[in-house]
């Protein structure tokens, strides 16, 4: 499948998931307000690879509102207060903002709006206006396309074992609930795994197991062989010398026989 393909098929997992409706009630709230309340859902929107969709609906079961019940006073350390009710089987809340403003209101705004995300204070969520690294993994875990349930960015037997402890749950926000149809089931477990083995590009699922490689051996350089320098010419030995000849005796004449000797005188 080429590249595009696998875009497409990304952009269609995530269209699948229903987004997250709230409502600002305007009445007696600044004119910032809605725009604020706005702002902090924005900035989970823009943690990528996540299904996550969210959308003002003035039929939404989550409303903001500012100062509530006026006949509840707040408690003086606290930012907002959140008060849940129930209609049949409909349960809707009520984020009233404390108008007595003891802490920064926009990161409350971050807190509160991560919370009806589905996170929890135990995930990361440290009062500050950011997103660390502890948020993004938890809302990858939640809002994972691909079946990466606790958002290391792989697709593995840790999500496996997850998904398997998830099976069956059914209700809005559920960890497993890849495709966002409100149950945990095969459809679920068929994304995971058609998604097995991912881990690379954040957008890109892999469509098959990836076996891990195992490296080559390293073997050592084998050093080169020195030239070979030719050996001189072996000199050949030297003949053995021939002893001298011992000169030739001169030759000695034979000795003249000596002369008669002179008869006696008589």
């Amino acid at each position: 499948m080429k590249r595009a393909g696998l875009i497409a098929l990304v952009a269609s997992s995530l269209a699948l998931a229903a987004p997250v409706a709230y409502f600002v009630v305007k009445d007696g709230a600044p004119d910032t307000f809605e725009a604020q309340v706005s702002e902090a859902y924005n900035a989970w929107l823009k943690v990528p690879a996540t299904t996550l969709g969210v959308q003002s609906n003035p039929n939404a079961t989550t409303r903001y509102l500012w100062g509530g019940d006026k006949e509840i006073p707040f408690n003086p350390d606290v930012a907002t207060r959140t008060l849940e009710t129930t209609e049949g089987a409909v349960t809707k809340l009520e984020v009233q903002v404390n108008p007595d403003q003891p802490v920064d209101l926009p990161s409350a705004l971050l807190i509160e709006s991560g919370l009806r995300l589905g996170l929890t204070l135990e995930a990361g969520i440290d009062g500050k206006r950011s997103i660390g690294e502890a948020e993004i993994k938890a809302l990858r875990a939640l809002y994972s396309p691909n079946g990466d349930m606790n958002g290391d960015g792989r697709v593995d037997v840790d999500d496996l074992e997850l998904f398997a402890k998830a099976y069956g749950q059914r209700g809005e926000r559920r960890a497993g609930d890849f495709n966002g149809d409100g149950a945990v089931d095969d459809k679920d477990l068929e994304i995971l795994r058609s998604n097995y083995g991912y881990g690379g590009d954040p957008l890109l699922p892999k469509l098959d197991p990836v076996a891990p490689v195992t490296p080559a051996p390293t073997v050592p350089a084998t050093p080169p062989v020195p030239p070979v320098t030719p050996a001189p010419p072996a000199t050949p030995p030297a003949a053995p010398t021939a002893p001298a000849t011992p000169p030739a005796p001169p030759v000695v004449p034979p000795a003249s026989p000596a002369p008669p000797a002179p008869p006696p005188t008589p």
